[in-house]
């Protein structure tokens, strides 16, 4: 099927009709979100009470500590772990 000229006329009148309503749409909505006047942003009100207070009387217990079986545990190996020589050194190379 081959097309006509008119075909070929309207699908690139069609292009350029929405290639200009895409301009002017991303136009108005860049310039409606990036605007020139700054927003204010009202500082936070500063309150009279300290809402750290209530923390002073904070008890912690360590207790979970103390169980035979959090003394048993060991660290096996290195502590930090040493990586050694790890990959290859260009991954891009051949074999």
């Amino acid at each position: 099927m081959a097309t006509t000229a008119r075909q070929r006329s309207q699908g690139r009148t069609m292009f350029i009709l929405l290639s200009l309503i895409g301009i002017i749409a991303g136009y108005l909505f860049y310039s409606q979100t990036i605007s020139g006047q700054p927003i204010e942003i009202p500082p936070l009100a500063i309150r009279e009470q300290d809402d750290l207070s209530k923390f002073k009387d904070v008890n912690l217990d360590f207790s979970a500590f103390d169980n035979l079986f959090y003394k048993s545990l060991r660290v096996f190996g290195e502590a930090p772990v040493n990586p050694g020589i790890t990959g290859r050194p260009n991954m891009f190379a051949p074999y």
